[in-house]
């Protein structure tokens, strides 16, 4: 089978390496190198990358399960930059994992794909360059990093200050002595408050998670607020009535859209960020040779990425392990409606957290896949509670799965 896998990131090198055992692999790749999100330019102006960017899982998480980290680097530097690599460490390992399973001479850089759609056998890519590809199967692994969520902000044309998004973000410098207000409160906003905050003049926290006041209680010159509601010039108002006054930055760290260009709706559909119909988040429901690899976040990216597509691949190779298309098709949104049952948003239904465990075991289980080893899942709940406990001091902490409380750092 001849596969077509849209994107050499992450994603697409995880996917290349399983597929290509069985198949023939050509990766379609927009840029110049491997790498997605984690390749930045030197304006750092094409991904959500900054400079002082690491990682907020520790090496041993952010591994594929078959690839160490310890492969490509040695500990030489200080424990806590080694367990939380630099974006410049994660791509020197990618590249190592390409070279190590031979995946650069099937990769078509600066290679656009600008349509997907069915031919009378397989799919057609119409390609940036004015020319055409033929595959029996499309994997797609375009990222979702690129295109912001910009919600909506009444009045926020008349802003008068900067208005930005997180992946707009490098230096804190460049809100050197501002009132800053900053929107959103996950990991990207954390990072930002604590970086910002060491140049501005004052930094508004707002959003509307629990733990935002306990991470900021160490930063005097941040103050928690709720969600804004209205702009008018420089001044903001919040959703308790409080009026910010002369605020001069409006930083969005409110993620990401899903975004294919290349797919006709009638394929695809993405809703309020919740791409349907797919069976296990991965496989068209309608067209079993149309798949996704990372479509789901707040995960450990790239032991998923790599469980995904050897899933995929077990039913690409055995496809009576599938249900009928019909069962595909209610089994998702069976899972979508007791998503919102459950009273979460439908924007929320890619975002896994505690619930990738179960995933990924389900995934493990129906391809008949090697378990995980209790190890990770351990080291992986040892994180957690270690970013829970001490959100601003967790990558200077050692890691011990054994033990489920920790010191903190003196």
């Amino acid at each position: 089978m001849d596969i077509a896998i849209i994107g050499a990131g992450a994603a697409g090198l995880a996917a290349a390496s399983v597929l290509q055992t069985d198949h023939q692999v050509t990766l379609f790749e927009q840029s110049d190198q491997i790498g997605g999100l984690w390749n930045a330019d030197t304006n750092y102006e094409k991904t959500p990358i900054y400079p002082s960017l690491r990682t907020n899982l520790p090496m041993q998480l952010m591994q594929y399960p078959n690839f160490e980290y310890a492969q490509v680097f040695e500990p030489s530097e200080p424990a806590e930059h080694y367990n939380y690599p630099s974006y410049t460490r994660v791509l020197s390992y990618l590249d190592a994992f390409a070279k190590h399973y031979d995946l650069i001479q099937k990769i078509r850089f600066n290679t656009q794909v600008s349509k997907v759609a069915p031919a009378k056998q397989g799919w057609r890519l119409e390609l940036g360059n004015g020319q055409v590809a033929l595959a029996d199967a499309v994997v797609i692994c375009n990222g979702h990093y690129s295109v912001p969520n910009l919600p909506t902000l009444e009045g926020i044309e008349s802003f008068q200050g900067r208005l930005q998004h997180a992946k707009d973000y490098t230096r804190p410098d460049h809100f050197k002595g501002e009132q800053v207000l900053i929107w959103g409160g996950n990991a990207s906003a954390l990072d930002l408050v604590r970086e910002i905050s060491t140049t501005a003049s004052h930094v508004y926290w707002c959003g509307h998670a629990d733990s935002m006041a306990d991470i900021a209680a160490d930063l005097p010159q941040v103050s928690i607020k709720p969600d804004p509601i209205h702009v008018e010039g420089s001044r903001v108002t919040l959703k308790s009535g409080e009026q910010l006054n002369n605020v001069d930055a409006l930083l969005l760290c409110t993620g990401y859209r899903y975004r294919f260009p290349f797919l006709d709706s009638k394929l695809i559909n993405v809703d309020d960020n919740l791409v349907a119909p797919l069976y296990r988040q991965i496989l068209s429901t309608k067209h079993p040779t149309l798949a996704f690899i990372g479509l789901p976040f707040l995960v450990i990216p790239f032991p998923l990425f790599l469980i995904q597509s050897q899933w995929l691949r077990a039913m690409l190779n055995e496809p009576n392990r599938l249900p009928k298309p019909f069962e595909r098709l209610i089994d998702s949104q069976n899972e979508i409606q007791d998503h919102l049952n459950s009273g979460k948003l439908s924007r929320h239904f890619h975002r896994l957290g505690p619930r990738q465990i179960q995933y990924l075991k389900q995934l493990i289980d129906e391809a008949g896949l090697d378990p995980m080893p209790d190890h990770f899942f351990a080291l992986l709940q040892s994180v957690q509670q270690l970013r829970q406990d001490y959100p601003t001091h967790y990558r200077a902490m050692a890691i011990n799965p054994s033990h489920p409380s920790h010191q903190p750092p003196a």
